[in-house]
């Protein structure tokens, strides 16, 4: 990045990473851009969702291991 220290395009980045359902990795650029300026709305907001995101994915992981895949 040109200027790391913007949260901005971390911020774009880690939509971009959504989008390609990369979610480590866009959770990595949020508090990332956070570290940069904690009072960031747009990144909170992101970083919230990628976290439910997350909650999902390993919700769904775990009901594909339970007995009868969750059903």
């Amino acid at each position: 990045l040109e200027f790391p220290e913007l949260p901005d395009p971390l911020n774009n980045i880690a939509l971009l990473q959504v989008r390609a359902q990369r979610l480590d990795d866009a959770r990595i650029a949020l508090e990332a851009a956070l570290r940069n300026d904690p009072a960031h709305r747009t990144a909170l907001a992101n970083l919230g969702q990628v976290y439910l995101m997350l909650a999902a994915r390993a919700l769904q992981t775990l009901a594909a291991l339970l007995p009868g895949g969750g059903a």
